[in-house]
């Protein structure tokens, strides 16, 4: 059977699930997978974990210039 048919008859068959393509494979999962992936994705704030990672290195650099002083 060819895949692209395999993916038409699972799709019609579980409409609950989504294909997504990724490189030159297919993905198919459950749609509500999909939704709280994606939330989490958008809830996640980049910019605070690096704004973190940075006062941590600050206090690091203090501490080692404390103790080789």
């Amino acid at each position: 059977m060819n895949s692209t048919h395999l993916k038409t008859r699972i799709l019609a068959n579980f409409p609950y699930m989504q294909a997504h393509k990724e490189g030159r494979d297919i993905l198919i999962v459950f749609s509500e997978d999909v939704g709280s992936a994606m939330r989490k994705a958008f809830e996640h704030d980049a910019d605070a974990d690096g704004i973190h990672i940075a006062l941590t290195a600050n206090i690091v650099q203090f501490v080692r210039i404390e103790i080789f002083h």
